[in-house]
This record gives C-alpha cells, structure tokens and sequence, in this order.
C-alpha cells in the first residue's frame, strides 16, 4: 500500500474502541473514487473488509450505515505502517452528508494532504 490517501465508500461492520485504546473500523468497500489527475490505482477491492485506525470516535452511530471514508496507508515513526481514515460523510435521506448536514459533493474533488 502507497503512502495516497484516496476516498472509499462502504459499509461500517465494526467500531469502537481496541483494548490498547486505539479506535479502529472494520468497512466492506463497496465504491472508489478515482483521482484522474494522481494517475494513481486505488489498491481496495470492491467487497473486501478493510480495518482503519481513526483518531476519534464518530458523534454519530454509524454500525451498519454506509459511509465515504477518505484515507490510506499511514507512517508513523518512518517505520510503522498502518492504514487510518476519517469519516468525511455518511448516507442521511439517500445523501450522502457530512458531521454539518452539508451534502456531499461527488465525486470528491478535494484531496487533502492530511486525514
């Protein structure tokens, strides 16, 4: 897994808390978005569960809600390898929406440099 961040839809299977405190989510990727202009392949399969560290806990109950994620492969230390993730929106009336109620522009056209 590269060091990109890409945007993956799907359905949250797992969250919460690890017994070392991390928080982590297990998602099914069920769509990817593309960045044309990276050039770059997006290394999820489509039906294939994923887990994904997260710096915190969603406000929202979102087990079993479909999601857009925005993450990746993660360094930490140089050395340490993981793949972490932010919730950017989830499904609200058939939009997808993010923690605002402001409706999801799709496909993405932004692409942070940071989670």
């Amino acid at each position: 897994m590269d060091a990109r961040l890409y945007y993956l839809q799907g359905t949250i299977k797992r969250i919460g808390k690890n017994q070392d405190g991390t928080i982590s989510m297990t998602l099914l990727a069920e769509k990817t978005f593309d960045n044309p202009a990276s050039g770059a392949q997006i290394p999820f399969e489509i039906g294939k569960e994923y887990s994904f560290l997260l710096k915190e806990l969603p406000s929202k109950d979102l087990l079993n809600q479909k999601v857009i994620i925005y993450g990746g492969g993660i360094t930490s230390n140089d050395r340490d390898r993981f793949l972490g993730a932010k919730i950017a929106y989830f499904l609200k009336n058939k939009h997808f929406v993010d923690f605002n109620g402001n409706e999801a522009v799709l496909p993405p056209t932004d692409y942070p440099y940071e989670l």
